[in-house]
């Protein structure tokens, strides 16, 4: 995707490390450590991102860690997310030449997804 897209691609992963063994777990993790792109990942097994930014166990302990900051967190990663998508189709060249409104424009909820009513 770097190549056919020229920008590297935001890469979002559920759970999969419920899904491989120790060894391919701790290959994933290296392979995703060395990407130059934003990755996503969720997992049940806290010991295995303990290495990519703040672990988990560290955040648990911090008294000062309270709800607000979490939510600031995810509306942080929510606005990557949203941006991510809602720029996926622009160049390279447009994406290096946005402006503030254009941040404001693919921050929004994308219009094309359905969540129903």
């Amino acid at each position: 995707l770097r190549k056919a897209q020229g920008r590297a691609p935001l890469l979002l992963l559920d759970d999969v490390s419920s899904e491989l063994d120790p060894e391919r777990n701790a290959f994933l993790m290296s392979y995703l450590g060395s990407l130059q792109g934003q990755v996503v990942l969720t997992t049940t097994d806290a010991q295995l991102v303990a290495q990519g930014g703040r672990p988990l166990a560290e955040i648990a302990a911090d008294p000062d860690y309270d709800v607000g900051e979490f939510i600031v967190a995810m509306q942080h990663l929510y606005h990557h997310l949203n941006t991510a998508w809602n720029s996926r189709d622009e160049t390279p060249a447009r994406v290096e030449a946005a402006g503030e409104d254009d941040f404001y424009t693919w921050r929004r909820f994308p219009d094309d997804i359905y969540l129903g009513r």
